[in-house]
């Protein structure tokens, strides 16, 4: 049996009127080559483009890591190092943004992309934009060198 005509209109209208956020977030690294023992910083970025407040923001690291976080801070909400690396931001309003750094430091030799996912309890207008990477080159650690 098909819908009437009212429960359809009363979907889309509802649809319509349904508060939307669009999150967005961005990955980036302080220096892509580095040397086994240093450490790298990961900036994140997640804004809130929509019209309406996205509530219940929280940032992950999806894939397993290569690295131990020193250091995890973030402008709004609260982070935790371990693992799964994870972020509750909370409330974005419209326009509003919130900033993650985390200071870590790779364990392993070799080429690294390193995995966000942002999410939210609120309706997005789109799919896009919801995850972001980076890539970083670990090289050997520099040999001493010795005169004499």
């Amino acid at each position: 049996m098909g819908r009437s005509n009212e429960e359809v209109d009363f979907k889309l209208s509802a649809q319509a009127v349904s508060p939307v956020s669009e999150l967005r977030v961005t990955k980036t690294v302080s220096r892509h080559r580095i040397r086994l023992g240093s450490t790298v910083r990961y900036r994140v970025v997640v804004r809130n483009l929509g019209p309406n407040a996205a509530r219940a923001v929280t940032l992950t690291e999806p894939i397993p890591g290569t690295t131990r976080a020193l250091k995890v801070h973030t402008t709004k909400g609260h982070c935790t190092g371990k693992r799964p690396r994870h972020c509750v931001i909370g409330t974005l309003r419209s326009g509003q943004r919130a900033v993650v750094t985390v200071r870590v430091r790779p364990h392993r030799t070799g080429r690294f992309r390193n995995v966000v996912a942002v999410n939210t309890g609120s309706t997005q207008r789109t799919n896009r934009g919801k995850r972001a990477s980076a890539s970083i080159v670990v090289l050997p650690a520099a040999r001493p060198r010795f005169t004499g």
